[in-house]
């Protein structure tokens, strides 16, 4: 009686299934996180100026305050107002 070794399984797809997962994770994060920016920087390298408000001043908060439910109520409607102009 002869005793046959279990077969070999390939770390091949493993590998390519984590370098995959890894790249679409790393393109999807550019997409999300700093895509949305590449306008704004091209605007800022020319002027160095920012010229939008400030989020937290529109909202009524000093900055250097201290965290509260209110101020963080107060930026989260603000935000929205932001993002439905």
């Amino acid at each position: 009686m002869t005793l046959q070794s279990p077969p070999t399984t390939s770390r091949r797809p493993w590998v390519l299934g984590f370098v995959g997962f890894s790249v679409v994770t790393v393109v999807l994060l550019l997409w999300a996180k700093w895509v949305p920016y590449t306008g704004r920087i091209e605007e800022l390298s020319g002027s160095r100026e920012w010229t939008s408000p400030s989020v937290l001043a529109g909202a009524g908060i000093d900055a250097g305050s201290g965290p509260s439910l209110s101020a963080g109520w107060a930026f989260k409607q603000r935000k929205k107002k932001i993002k439905k102009a």
